[in-house]
């Protein structure tokens, strides 16, 4: 758990930050502590070491005895419009798939994880619209109608 000080200190830096905002950050529950700002429109992680998106649950997968925790999508964020995550350590599809939880999340940069190490930039466009299909930009590329209807056709959907 953050401690007060250090949840100011990265609220600061992730606030007013230039474009790449390195704070150290290495799991989503750090960031979720941001999640019920209202007018949070815009969040840049990049250049951290985020390994997944999800906030762990209180509630054991199996029984009351399992040490194995179900992992729940990210939440809150109501107003999260653009996320940048690129180049952390997201080495999961499971991360784009949470994401999804995210009513207005429209613009998301994500290259530079290793999930997409062996994907090149089409690949990687294809991959992730097929999971988000609200997205409006990927990667600083705007995703048209035409462009939605190519990736599409490409993937044989």
């Amino acid at each position: 758990r953050m401690s007060p000080l250090s949840l100011l200190l990265h609220l600061n830096l992730l606030l007013h930050a230039p474009t790449t905002c390195q704070t150290g950050l290495t799991r989503w529950e750090e960031v979720a502590a941001l999640a019920n700002l209202p007018e949070l429109a815009k969040l840049t992680l990049m250049d951290n070491k985020l390994a997944d998106v999800v906030n762990p649950s209180p509630r054991p997968l199996s029984d009351a005895k399992s040490q194995l925790w179900e992992a729940v999508p990210a939440v809150g964020f109501a107003s999260l419009e653009v996320l940048r995550v690129e180049r952390n350590a997201i080495a999961s599809w499971g991360a784009v798939d949470a994401l999804t939880a995210l009513p207005k999340l429209t613009t998301l940069g994500f290259a530079g994880n290793p999930v997409t190490k062996e994907l090149d930039e089409p690949m990687l466009r294809r991959e992730v619209v097929g999971r988000m299909p609200r997205l409006s930009a990927i990667n600083e590329l705007n995703v048209t109608a035409e462009k939605r209807a190519e990736l599409d056709a490409r993937s044989g959907s």
